[in-house]
């Protein structure tokens, strides 16, 4: 049986999400937590990273839903308004 993967309906932020939560969940067996903090850190700044969310951002914003869509990320009203 074929089972299509989380990004198959061709929602790039529907992929990266289900990449994050397996890198994420390899990253959590590493034993040192200096480490994990310094690799989780790497991740989160990363410059492809943050202009991919802005890009993601802009599309979103000019369809009218950018509220919508970071209200179903589960961010905080702080965390869209320094968004919007």
């Amino acid at each position: 049986t074929l089972t299509p993967d989380a990004g198959w309906n061709h929602n790039v932020g529907e992929a990266a999400f289900g990449t994050d939560v397996e890198v994420m969940r390899k990253i959590s067996r590493v034993q040192d937590a200096e480490i994990r903090r310094q690799t989780v850190q790497a991740l989160n700044n990363s410059e492809e990273r943050h202009r991919v969310f802005a890009s993601w951002v802009d599309s979103v914003r000019k369809r009218g839903e950018l509220n919508d869509q970071l209200k179903q990320k589960n961010l905080t009203k702080a965390q869209r308004a320094e968004i919007v």
